[in-house]
C-alpha cells in the first residue's frame, strides 16, 4: 500500500509541478481536467491521507503488542525519541540541500525555481526541527511537502492518549476516536464554505492565490487529516482484537464489505469529474464532500486491511503482499522527500522547449520514479542507516550500563549490610534458578511436593 501511494503521489506531482509554459501547454491545463481517467491524477491528495492511515494503523498495532509484552507499561520518552530520531535526519538533509542547491546548477529557469525556496529555508529551516512549519507561517514553509511530516509528528504525540485508553478502557477509547473523527470532519466542513475554499484541489481552477490559500488553510493543517489517522488507529485496534479473540467474518459480510469499499472509494476519486469540467459545486455540496471524503476514503482502506488479514483479500492481498514491494516500501519515506527536488531540478536545468504529450509526461513520471528510488536507496544506505545504527548502539550501551549499575548496587549492599546476608543469599538462589529456567514459585512448589511425598513415605514406614 505504501509503494502504490508514493507512486501515485509522484504521478500527481509530475503534472502539478510540470512547467507548462516551458512545454508550450498553457491551454492544455483546462483540457486535462475534462478527461475522466485524469481524475486519478488530480485526486492524488488522497494518497497523503493513505499515509496518515497507515501511520495510525502501524503505531497502534505495534504499541498494543508491546503493551501486552511489557505488562501494560509504555516508556513514553523512548517512544517519542525513537520516532523523532527516525524522521528528523533525512528531513534536515532535504532542507539543507534546498538551501545550497542554487549554487550547484544553472539553467534558464534554475534560479526562478530554486532561489525563492532556498530563501524561505534559510529563514525558517528551524521550524522543520520542531515540526511546526504547518502552523508557523505556512505561506513560507520550508519544504512544502514537509507539512505531512509536521502533521504526522503532531498526531504521533497525541497517539498514546488514544492507544492507552483503548487498551485500558476500550469504551472510552472508542468515544475519543469517534470524537476525533467527528471533530476533524466538522472542522473541514465548516471552514471550506466559510472561507470560500474548494472542497478539494481542482485542476481546472488556475488562480494561484486560490490554490495557495486552500493549501495553507485546509490541506496543510492537521485537523484536515486527523480523521484518516483516527481510522488507522481504529483499524490497528481491530486487528489487535481479532488476533487475540480470533473473530471471523462471514463470506456474505465480506462480499458486502468489498462492494461498499469499492463504491465509496471510486465515488471519492471520480465524483469530482463534473467539477473539473467547469461545473463547480454549490456551497453545501462542496462542504459535504470536504467533510466526508477523507473519512470515506480511509474507511475503504480499512476494509481492505481487515479483509486481507482475515483471508478475504484474494488477488488484491496477493498483489499487496508481493515481496518485491518490501525493499521499495522501506525507502518510501525518503522517496517522498526526494521526488519533488528531482522534478524541479530537471525543469530548472533544461535549456530548450519541450512539447507536451501524454507519452512524454508518462516517460517523465517513470524517470522521476526511478531516480527518486535510486536516491532513496543511496540516502538510506549512506546517510539514514548510520543514524539508525547509532540509535541501536546508544540504546544497547545504556542497557549495559543499567545492568552493570544494578550489579554494583547488589555488590555494595552485600558488603555494607551484612545482616541482610540471608536475604541476599535467597536472591542469589532465585537468580541461579531463573538462569536455569526455573522460577522461585516453581522451586517452592517442588520443595512442597517433595516434603509431602517424604512425609507420606515416613508414615508408610
Amino acid at each position: 500500500m505504501r509503494v502504490f501511494s508514493i507512486n501515485w503521489i509522484i504521478l500527481g506531482n509530475t503534472f502539478y509541478l510540470l512547467s507548462y509554459n516551458q512545454m508550450g501547454a498553457l491551454t492544455k491545463v483546462l483540457d486535462l481536467g475534462k478527461d475522466l481517467a485524469f481524475q486519478l491524477v488530480i485526486q492524488t491528495t488522497f494518497a497523503v491521507d493513505t499515509f496518515f492511515f497507515i501511520s495510525g494503523l502501524l503505531v497502534t498495532h505495534r504499541t498494543l503488542r508491546k503493551l501486552g509484552e511489557n505488562q501494560d507499561h509504555l516508556n513514553l520518552l523512548k517512544f517519542y525519541i525513537h520516532r523523532y530520531w527516525r524522521l528528523t535526519p533525512a528531513f534536515i538533509l532535504i532542507s539543507a540541500l534546498i538551501i545550497i542547491a542554487p549554487n550547484f546548477g544553472s539553467g534558464p529557469l534554475w534560479h526562478d525555481k530554486l532561489d525563492s525556496s532556498a530563501k524561505v529555508c534559510r529563514k525558517n529551516w528551524w521550524t522543520n526541527l520542531l515540526y511546526i512549519s504547518n502552523f508557523l507561517k505556512p505561506e513560507e514553509i520550508c519544504v512544502s511537502h514537509g507539512f505531512y511530516l509536521a502533521c504526522e509528528m503532531q498526531f504521533f504525540l497525541l497517539s498514546p492518549v488514544f492507544i492507552m485508553t483503548l487498551y485500558r478502557k476500550a469504551i472510552v477509547g472508542k468515544l475519543l476516536l469517534a470524537l476525533g473523527i467527528f471533530g476533524s470532519m466538522i472542522t473541514v466542513g465548516i471552514l471550506t464554505p466559510l472561507f470560500n475554499q474548494m472542497p478539494t484541489l481542482l485542476f481546472s481552477i488556475t488562480e494561484p492565490n486560490i490554490q495557495d490559500e486552500f493549501a495553507r488553510l485546509i490541506f496543510f493543517m492537521p485537523y484536515t487529516h486527523f480523521a484518516p489517522y483516527c481510522v488507522g488507529i481504529a483499524t490497528g485496534y481491530i486487528l489487535f482484537v481479532y488476533r487475540h479473540k480470533k473473530i471471523s467474518i462471514h463470506p456474505i459480510v465480506a462480499l458486502l464489505g468489498w462492494t461498499v469499499a469499492f463504491t465509496c472509494n471510486l465515488a471519492v476519486v471520480f465524483g469530482v469529474y463534473a467539477w473539473n469540467r467547469g461545473y463547480l459545486p454549490g456551497l453545501v455540496t462542496g462542504a459535504l464532500y470536504a467533510c466526508i471524503s477523507r473519512f470515506v476514503w480511509t474507511l475503504g482502506l480499512s476494509w481492505v486491511v481487515v479483509a486481507c488479514m482475515n483471508g478475504y483479500g484474494g488477488t488484491i492481498n496477493s498483489l499487496l503482499s508481493w515481496k518485491f514491494y518490501v525493499p521499495l516500501s522501506r525507502v518510501s519515506y525518503l522517496v517522498f522527500l526526494i521526488h519533488p527536488a528531482c522534478i524541479i531540478f530537471f525543469f530548472g536545468h533544461y535549456r530548450s522547449t519541450l512539447y507536451y504529450s501524454s507519452c512524454l509526461v508518462f516517460y517523465l513520471f517513470l524517470a522521476y520514479t526511478s531516480v527518486s528510488y535510486l536516491g532513496g536507496f543511496l540516502c538510506s544506505l549512506f546517510y539514514q542507516t548510520p543514524f539508525w545504527s547509532l540509535e541501536r548502539f546508544i540504546v544497547t550501551l545504556m542497557y549495559k550500563n543499567s545492568s552493570s549499575t544494578n550489579d554494583d548496587l547488589n555488590r555494595d549492599s552485600s558488603q555494607n549490610v551484612p545482616e541482610d546476608g540471608h536475604r541476599l543469599t535467597m536472591n542469589k538462589k532465585e537468580l541461579d534458578l531463573n538462569e536455569a529456567g526455573i522460577t522461585s514459585k516453581d522451586s517452592n512448589s517442588s520443595l512442597r511436593e517433595f516434603s509431602i511425598q517424604n512425609q507420606a513415605y515416613m508414615e508408610k514406614e
